[in-house]
């Protein structure tokens, strides 16, 4: 009987690893089709972080005003990715700029539709403009907080 159970918890075991496996299918590819903009760029390290490449060209633009956390410096986005709009990074570590765009966000007029905070890395997705949803992510890296914004994904 022992034998009958141990098979029988074997069985159920891969049954529920196969189960698992199957719902780990690399994700559907991202559209990196840039969104329209009616904005004009800023100026100022607020709202550029370097001059584009050419495969970057079609890259959304940060709307001017766009908040910026006060202590964040500029940084390149990856050329290979044109949903990435702006980046920076900040010495701060912890809730302080999550906490910074939550409020600056609908301060600044941009309708926050979500927020995902965990305790390294926190989204928001919100309204950038006439339904278009962008999101902000903040990740701890390299001792302080990698700030992107980019257009939103599924």
């Amino acid at each position: 009987m022992r034998r009958t159970v141990a098979a029988g918890l074997a069985l159920l075991a891969a049954l529920a690893l196969a189960v698992l496996a199957s719902g780990c299918a690399a994700p559907a590819a991202v559209s990196t089709t840039p969104m329209p903009s009616t904005s004009a760029p800023a100026s100022g390290a607020s709202a550029t972080s370097s001059s584009l490449p050419a495969s970057a060209a079609a890259r959304p633009v940060l709307p001017a005003g766009f908040p910026v956390l006060p202590d964040a410096s500029p940084a390149a986005p990856p050329a290979d990715d044109a949903t990435v709009i702006a980046r920076w990074t900040s010495p701060q570590i912890g809730s302080g700029p999550f906490d910074y765009y939550v409020a600056a966000l609908p301060a600044a007029g941009y309708r926050v539709v979500g927020t995902y905070p965990s305790e390294t890395t926190a989204l928001i997705r919100f309204d950038a403009t006439a339904g278009t949803i962008w999101q902000l992510l903040l990740e701890e890296a390299q001792g302080g907080t990698r700030i992107t914004v980019r257009t939103d994904r599924p």
